[in-house]
């Protein structure tokens, strides 16, 4: 009777020994989500074109998905009227919008996919657009677009690629950019991209109403 109290106690404490790695377990499940968050925005290493294009792919359906925090600001400067999208994850940002217009015919949006706050995929879509033809009552429109398409890797322009095409408001069958090859462009806006980009970064957390 007396062995009665001592192996009670023996089965406790074996109890308890094998109920804690259960707990290890679920901690370790905390701290591997934990991680798994950080990954989303960690430093991704974009060697290719390729890379580039999964990764922006990524990002543009995280956006329309609306799996992405958001902030904006509209801003009027001389001639130009634009807003901007700060489109983040995690406290960092993954892509910034700038859509603008300006001297009634010309517009452009750019679209900058950004990891570890530096640039490696910058799209850029300008419109001017002009009459042509139609009547008084119904006329008729033109619109020339231009695209261009810079990728960097390590923070350095790998290719600049772009593409013109031309759409018309009287053409019944629309048509299809996708379609249409993009080739080496002979001017690239590198440097006037880049010094927006850094613009826009600089006002991420204070807005601005002329944005230059």
């Amino acid at each position: 009777m007396k062995n009665i109290p001592i192996l009670l106690c023996l089965i406790l404490i074996f109890s308890c020994e094998k109920q804690s790695p259960i707990k290890n377990n679920s901690d370790s499940k905390n701290e591997s989500n934990k991680t798994s968050k950080i990954s989303d925005t960690a430093k991704i290493s974009l060697q290719n074109t390729d890379e580039i294009k999964a990764e922006y792919t990524k990002i543009n359906q995280q956006i329309n998905a609306k799996k992405l925090d958001s902030t904006s600001f509209n801003y009027e400067c001389n001639e130009r009227s634009g807003i901007v999208v700060y489109y983040s994850q995690n406290g960092k940002i993954r892509s910034i919008k700038h859509s603008f217009s300006e001297y009634s015919h010309y517009s452009a949006i750019e679209n900058y996919f950004v990891n570890n706050d530096q640039a490696f995929f910058i799209f850029k879509q300008e419109t001017v657009w002009n009459f042509d033809g139609g009547t008084a009552e119904k006329p008729e429109t033109k619109d020339e677009i231009t695209e261009k398409r810079l990728y960097y890797i390590n923070n350095k322009l790998e290719k600049c690629l772009e593409k013109k095409y031309t759409v018309r408001s009287a053409e019944k069958s629309r048509l299809s950019p996708d379609n249409i090859k993009n080739y080496e462009s002979k001017t690239c806006p590198d440097k006037e991209l880049m010094k927006t980009f850094s613009n826009l970064m600089s006002h991420k957390n204070k807005k601005t109403d002329c944005l230059q």
